[in-house]
Formats: structure tokens, sequence, C-alpha cells
């Protein structure tokens, strides 16, 4: 018995490396990469209060430095 498919295999797959490559031109100009090595306790605390809260570590970085700087 053979299994059905439900996918149409005329359409073809879409290429993305033009737009992969402008994604990543304009990540290099407007981000740059932050690594800390961090104490399991307090990397656990920061994920726990991302999760809660839903937001990314970037957003909690920000959050953070904001706070510091009242």
């Amino acid at each position: 018995m053979q299994k059905e498919t439900n996918y149409d295999l005329s359409i073809e797959k879409r290429k993305t490396t033009t737009s992969t490559a402008v994604k990543r031109r304009y990540n290099e100009k407007h981000y740059k990469k932050f690594q800390a090595d961090i104490k399991i306790d307090l990397f656990e605390r920061i994920n726990s209060y991302t999760e809660k809260e839903k937001i990314s570590k970037s957003e909690f970085l920000e959050r953070s430095i904001n706070l510091l700087d009242k």
C-alpha cells in the first residue's frame, strides 16, 4: 500500500539566498554580539525571568541597563 501525499510536487521551493544575505548584511550593520560566562545560578535566574516575562535576553539586558541609569 502506497502512502498518499498531500503536497504538489510542481511547486518549486523558494530560493532564499538573496533574502538571507540581505538580512545578514542588515544585522552586521545594526547589531553587535554580546557573550558572557556567568554562574549557573545567575543564568537560571535570568532564564526564569525572561521566560516569565516572555522577553528575549536582549530585552532583559536593555531593561537592566535602563534601571541602572535611573
